[in-house]
């Protein structure tokens, strides 16, 4: 069994973290001229990789994923809710690491296959 040592604010870091994503996808839904040249599922694409992203260092932090759904329960979040609570799903599933070399490279990783699975959902139903 992996050993993790619980850093201190671990929880505090997990609600910036999380709380970070709720202006990405406010900002994504406010669009303005400069907005209208990069498509709208581009948009969700990275609301969902940012999200993915922090599920998985939440995750590979210790974090409990209970605390994770609460996060997705934001107001700002009605109507991708689903999608966000199967991502933390899917970052909850992969295994652990040990050192923050590892961490940093599976939170990339996750990020981009989160991105990557969402940019060929949106391309193929083109």
């Amino acid at each position: 069994m992996l050993s993790m040592t619980k850093k201190p604010g671990c929880i505090t870091l997990l609600a910036l973290i999380m709380l970070g994503v709720a202006p990405v996808y406010a900002e994504n839904a406010a669009t303005t001229a400069q907005d209208n040249a990069v498509p709208g599922w581009q948009k969700t694409c990275k609301t969902y990789a940012v999200w993915g992203e922090a599920a998985m260092q939440a995750h590979q932090q210790g974090v409990k994923l209970d605390r994770v759904f609460e996060r997705a329960n934001q107001p700002v979040f009605d109507g991708i809710r689903k999608h966000l609570l199967k991502i933390a799903i899917d970052a909850y599933e992969t295994p652990l690491t040990a050192s923050e070399q590892e961490q940093s490279k599976v939170r990339r990783e996750f990020y981009n296959d989160v991105y990557l699975q969402c940019a060929k959902q949106h391309l193929h139903s083109d």
